[in-house]
């Protein structure tokens, strides 16, 4: 068996605190992985913050379930390195040679794809390589090709959401929300395409679109019905905020389309705040 050994949150330590605490982070979480295997298992590191162990000759896969989750345990104490302890998970993926046929190169990629399951449902966990997951991997790749294929298709639209005021009933804006009408699929909600958007980097071509389409859709409305002022909520994702050109791409799209500034609302969740804080230059 192959136990896939990845640390999450690695790169933020390293960011923070320097790669000197980061090589020491480590130096401790390889030996806190030795000290959990048998004399006859090998821990080796592939780089970065990536490790293997190559389990030979085991009983089943409860005997590297049971590693799995006292690794995992291992990391849930916190590193004491000088000032600072920082909390370091980790996220593996196991693969077992059931027909004894797997190739290395066959056990390290399964062992790999498990792995990147595990920090796909939450992190801090494994998964173990079946062929449900490879139907998954599967489908992943087949859906991102088709993701950048509706980019470029124009299989996106916008639908416009009414903000009702309850003690009028009179509608008062518009939040702008994105589907993906995928051939033989139908429209498809974005709970099942954003997710693999903002991992792919993917929203921040998507956010620009809907930002254009939305300041298109309030200009619009602005030119029929000038005494209403129906303005629209575009949510910005945290890719978005990163990449550092937001507002001229913002401002671009106001240009574009005429839109009175006052009519667009910026909509920024806790989520896009939350990740990659460190990033986000304040506003």
């Amino acid at each position: 068996a192959v136990l896939y050994v990845d640390l999450d949150r690695f790169k933020a330590v390293n960011d923070r605190l320097g790669h000197a605490v980061g090589d020491q982070l480590l130096i401790e979480a390889a030996a806190r992985i030795r000290s959990l295997v048998r004399d006859t298992d090998t821990v080796a590191r592939l780089g970065g913050d990536e490790f293997v162990v190559l389990c030979e000759g085991v009983a089943g896969v409860h005997h590297v379930a049971d590693l799995a989750r006292r690794i995992i345990a291992s990391f849930q104490v916190p590193f004491s390195l000088g000032d600072d302890d920082p909390e370091v998970s980790a996220s593996i993926g196991i693969a077992l040679s059931t027909a004894g046929s797997e190739t290395a190169d066959d056990l390290l990629a399964n062992a790999d794809l498990a792995m990147y399951r595990a920090k796909d449902c939450g992190r801090s966990r494994y998964e173990l390589f079946d062929e449900a997951m490879q139907e998954w991997v599967e489908s992943q790749v087949t859906g991102e090709a088709a993701l950048r294929s509706a980019v470029r298709q124009s299989e996106l639209r916008l639908h416009c959401q009414p903000i009702v005021a309850t003690d009028s009933g009179t509608i008062e804006a518009f939040e702008a929300l994105v589907r993906w009408e995928r051939p033989g699929f139908g429209l498809v909600a974005p709970a099942d395409f954003i997710p693999m958007a903002e991992e792919t980097g993917l929203i921040v071509e998507i956010g620009a679109w809907v930002l254009d389409e939305a300041c298109h859709h309030a200009a619009t409305w602005a030119r029929r019905w000038p005494d209403r002022r129906l303005g629209i909520s575009v949510n910005l994702s945290s890719r978005q905020l990163i990449t550092g050109d937001i507002v001229e791409v913002v401002a671009a799209s106001l240009a574009r389309s005429g839109l009175d500034p006052s009519l667009l609302t910026l909509e920024l969740t806790e989520s896009s705040l939350i990740h990659d804080a460190m990033s986000v230059e304040p506003l």
